[in-house]
């Protein structure tokens, strides 16, 4: 055989032998492939929040191999019929165990926090902004109340008792309710506090009455505002809102409002006029101020009798007296200067 021959058969047979060698590997690759066991799992077709009982509309099965599964994961439908969720989860998460309550522990329980507790507060449509209050803001609770004052009377105070308060339900809708929704009419407010603050609140409500304010949900600054009492009704008479300038809109509603402003201009110089003319006729005559001049005065005895007679000084006399003694205090500060010590 030819060496040309010889080496063409080599490279021939080495080539096939890596083929059938790619081959086989290929068919192992596949075969252990479709060898990986698999598991369903349950997982959440939307976004749930806790409280929500389970059903075939909210979640559904995807398999996954064995060996990415969790512990507790759920792979047949008795497992979550009937429970609900404790914790929220997104859609796509796996549903575990762990996250579901027992068979028909479900409801609006579920949705507080361990640890915290739910007080109902009866409010109506101005405590709730005609509506506008939902479920998951934060607001501020308000008593208003009557105290003794120090004279032993009665006075009428407001005090700030709870600040940046969870709303959990307005009436019967919480948070799970309100997606979609339009604004109701609302006659009970349900708050999210501590079990402390559940004594505040009761407290307050038996003692006054509570009011709550609406407040931004990233507003958490506590802000320490101390009680004011209607005395500050007396300080605020006569004072203006805060938007005490008529700004852009001065020159609107002159034509309606012009005659009566003038009116209250005139009444009111009226009303100055006649108090005055009031005053001066009320006034007592002021007593003319007589002028007494200076006398000189001897009393003249006559036995027992005495006989007083007095003389009007002269001016000039009087001008000599007093330019003397005007002298004499010139006098006497001189000595008293001379014999000083140091002088």
């Amino acid at each position: 055989m030819k060496p040309k021959t010889l080496v063409l058969l080599t490279v021939a047979a080495g080539c096939g032998l890596l083929a059938m060698l790619g081959i086989q590997q290929a068919m192992q690759g596949g075969q252990a492939a479709a060898a990986v066991p698999k598991t369903k799992v349950l997982v959440a077709a939307q976004d749930i929040l806790p409280g929500v009982v389970l059903t075939k509309e909210l979640v559904a099965f995807k398999e996954m191999p064995v060996t990415s599964a969790p512990e507790d994961g759920i792979s047949t439908e008795e497992e979550y019929v009937e429970r609900a969720l404790i914790y929220p989860v997104m859609a796509g998460d796996i549903i575990r165990q762990s996250k579901l309550s027992e068979k028909g522990g479900g409801g609006r329980s579920l949705q507080i926090p361990k640890g915290m507790r739910v007080i109902s507060i009866p409010v109506n449509d101005t405590h709730t902004l005609s509506g506008l209050l939902q479920p998951g803001d934060r607001v501020d609770v308000l008593v208003t109340y009557k105290s003794r004052n120090t004279r032993g009377g009665s006075v009428t105070k407001t005090k700030t008792l709870l600040e940046y308060t969870e709303v959990f339900s307005v009436d019967a809708r919480t948070v799970t309710d309100v997606n979609g929704e339009t604004a109701q009419s609302a006659k009970i407010v349900s708050l999210l506090v501590t079990p402390e603050q559940v004594n505040y609140v009761k407290l307050a409500e038996n003692k006054g009455t509570l009011a709550i304010s609406w407040r931004h949900r990233m507003d958490d600054e506590q802000v320490q505002i101390s009680e004011i009492d209607e005395t500050l009704m007396e300080e605020l008479q006569g004072t203006v809102g805060m938007h005490e300038s008529r700004g852009e809109f001065a020159g609107e509603g002159d034509d309606e409002f012009g005659e009566s402003e003038t009116t209250d201009v005139a009444d009111a110089d009226q009303d100055v006029s006649a108090f005055l003319d009031q005053q001066q006729q009320q006034a007592p005559p002021v007593e003319e101020v007589v002028q007494v001049k200076p006398t000189w005065t001897m009393d003249v005895y006559v036995g027992n009798d005495m006989n007083s007679h007095e003389w009007e000084i002269p001016e000039e006399q009087l001008q000599e007296e007093a330019g003397a003694a005007a002298g004499a205090d010139a006098l006497k500060s001189a000595v008293q200067w001379m014999f000083a010590p140091g002088a």
